[in-house]
């Protein structure tokens, strides 16, 4: 059985009978990139939601929407904070 990072899965985990194989694993991912996975994702739910033809599911688009830009805002934060210690610091 294939295991996760597997070249022959394409870096995905091994599948589950009767679903998709899932997406590829990240790793070494970057702030940068996490921020723009964050932005990415709030495009996709705004996307969604305003595709979403019922109620309940533009409501759970939504949602999710304020989530990732929850966590983006996060994000920037810490990036903030990071560069302020960077720049605190005494040089060596």
């Amino acid at each position: 059985m294939p295991l996760a990072g597997d070249p022959q899965t394409g870096g995905r985990p091994p599948a589950i009978p009767g679903r998709p194989p899932g997406p590829p694993q990240q790793t070494g991912m970057n702030m940068r990139g996490t921020s723009e996975f964050y932005e990415i994702q709030i495009g996709l739910c705004g996307q969604q939601a305003a595709a979403a033809g019922l109620d309940n599911q533009r409501t759970m688009y939504l949602r999710a929407q304020a989530a990732w830009q929850q966590l983006a805002n996060a994000e920037a934060k810490v990036q903030v904070e990071r560069a302020k210690r960077l720049a605190d610091r005494p040089a060596v």
